[in-house]
């Protein structure tokens, strides 16, 4: 039970504070800024996928094996998936930050994909992480 409450702190944390820093960030920040960030994480959405697959393996295969008592079959699941996850996050984020140099005349939009790729990268991580 108490890794429940636990869990559901830490989902609801974790998208409660972007949330909150996103409305305030928009009360300060141009518009032309927040658009630019917006079309950059619908591409970055793209990007999400197949990190997505990873956590579902780990969120069906995880809970399989510690339920058949094979705790080293789990592990090996778990730290397999976080390699792969980590490469597939270090391809994302350069591929990203590359993506900026294709809007070099727009200030705005070469710097966001940058600036997001770390963002991603970083999400993907604790997303995974939160499913673990």
């Amino acid at each position: 039970m108490k890794r429940n409450f636990l869990y559901s702190g830490v989902v609801f944390y974790s998208m409660a504070f972007p949330f909150f820093v996103g409305v305030l960030v928009k009360r300060i920040v141009l518009p032309e800024i927040v658009g630019a960030f917006a079309f950059t994480a619908s591409i970055g959405l793209l990007f999400t996928m197949p990190g997505s697959i990873l956590r579902n393996s780990v969120d069906r295969l995880v809970p399989k094996y510690r339920g058949l008592d094979d705790d080293t079959k789990a592990t090996a699941v778990a730290s397999v998936s976080l390699s792969l996850l980590i490469a597939y996050i270090i391809f994302g984020c350069a591929l990203l930050a590359v993506t900026g140099l294709c809007f070099h005349g727009d200030k705005w939009q070469s710097w966001a994909f940058p600036a997001y790729s770390i963002f991603w990268g970083i999400d993907n991580l604790v997303s995974f992480f939160l499913s673990i």
